[in-house]
């Protein structure tokens, strides 16, 4: 078989297996044992457990070792068809499944896994439990089937780990918020006299004393703590008002300015929110508010044509007062008429002469009908 195939088929399993391949998986794609090897030589492939390897093309994944482990359960069968109940697969577990939630700082020398049948393994880096699981133990951390935090609380318990240890992955589980702590005291109060307790202790005080071991306090207590606190120190406060009535009087009379004051606040507050409703009203009618505009610039524009150049009306006005003007100054000019009777008057007058006006109802007579 070609290289260039071989590492096609390869690649093409791996690629769902955080880029891992077992020896079995290739041999069913005709990729024998040889050639693995000879791929490992030219540096395509390198080994990362026994039968398993990782294409060198491919990112080193995390919990690497772990993951190699639970391949090796059941080599033949891809990760993507193994279910979690099958016998021949398994489940991280212990402080594995504590290292794959993040939780603690509990040694993690082996890969502990919980199988369902009895199993052994030459691999001194596994650790098999036989265990059984409920429903619900079991979730998916990595693409790895891995316990809950719960389950992985108990498992630890049962075996006797470090009290300690424990503590701190219990605390770092409710910091989390992956643990239900009521859930889980109910599960572990059988533990308590093995860990020290009296019989009479309850599944919350071993959660409670295993976190003082670890110098930790759950986030429950710490709020009973806060709230113990604070009842202490308005008791205190209190007495300490009650010992002192101006004291006391002085604080009522600061409290009720700052009533008032979060009263006129108040006020303020509404009518902003007044202001706000209003515009918002007529950003919701833009048709009126378009009107509005359109009128505005109707004024504007007639402000405008007032302020241009003279308009017809403007060249009417100035035409007529300049006929006024002309009219004026034919009226103080006497007519050539009136020059010409002030000349003759003047006439007569420097000769003595002027005669008398005739008689209104007798006609003058003619210059022969005078002499006779």
């Amino acid at each position: 078989m070609e290289r260039a195939d071989v590492l096609r088929r390869l690649g093409e399993r791996a690629s769902d297996q955080w880029g891992l391949v077992t020896a079995a998986q290739a041999k069913l794609d005709g990729v024998q044992g040889v050639d693995l090897l000879r791929l490992e030589r030219a540096g395509l492939l390198e080994g990362v457990g026994r039968g398993v390897y990782l294409i060198a093309a491919a990112v080193p994944p995390e919990h690497l070792q772990t993951k190699v482990a639970w391949l090796r359960l059941d080599p033949k069968t891809p990760a993507w068809q193994r279910p979690a109940d099958s016998e021949r697969s398994g489940v991280v577990s212990h402080a594995s499944a504590c290292e794959l939630h993040g939780l603690g700082d509990l040694p993690a020398d082996r890969v502990e896994l919980i199988v369902p049948v009895r199993r052994t393994t030459r691999d001194e880096g596994v650790l098999l439990h036989r265990l059984a699981l409920e429903e619900g133990d079991v979730t998916v951390v990595d693409g790895l089937p891995v316990t809950t935090v719960e389950r992985t609380v108990v498992d630890l318990l049962r075996s006797r780990a470090d009290g300690a240890h424990v503590g701190t992955v219990i605390a770092d589980a409710d910091l989390k918020g992956l643990l239900d702590v009521g859930l889980l005291a109910a599960r572990v109060g059988s533990f308590a006299r093995a860990y020290g307790l009296p019989a009479v202790a309850s599944g919350e005080d071993l959660l409670e004393a295993l976190c003082d071991q670890a110098g930790r306090t759950l986030r429950s207590r710490e709020s009973e703590q806060a709230a113990a606190a604070g009842f202490a120190s308005a008791v205190t406060a209190v007495e300490t008002l009650a010992s002192h009535p101006d004291t006391l009087d002085q604080l009522m009379k600061t409290l009720h300015r700052q009533q008032s004051s979060l009263h006129g606040l108040g006020q303020v507050a509404r009518s902003l929110d007044e202001k706000q409703d209003a515009l918002s009203s007529l950003g919701s009618r833009p048709s009126a508010l378009e009107q509005l505009m359109k009128n505005a610039a109707a004024r504007d524009a007639g402000l405008r044509a007032a302020l241009a150049p003279p308009s017809a009306l403007q060249q009417m006005m100035k035409s007529a007062a300049a006929r006024q003007s002309a009219l004026g100054s034919l009226a103080a000019r006497s007519n050539p008429m009136q020059q010409a009777l002030a000349r003759y008057d003047s006439t007569l007058k420097a000769l003595g002469r002027l005669p008398a006006a005739p008689p209104p109802d007798r006609p003058q007579q003619s210059g022969a009908e005078e002499n006779c």
